[in-house]
């Protein structure tokens, strides 16, 4: 995934998997971050 233009710092977005809002945004040393603040499991992982 792509954050553009370069100078977007966040995104947030509504996530199909479990239709809560969440967050994603560049962290300062370079890598993202995510936010799922209802704390779903992520798409793709065991939780």
């Amino acid at each position: 995934m792509r954050l553009e233009p370069a100078n977007t710092e966040a995104l947030v977005f509504q996530n199909r998997a479990h239709g809560g809002i969440d967050v994603i945004y560049k962290r300062s040393d370079g890598n993202l971050g995510w936010i799922n603040p209802q704390g779903n499991p992520l798409p793709g992982t065991n939780d």
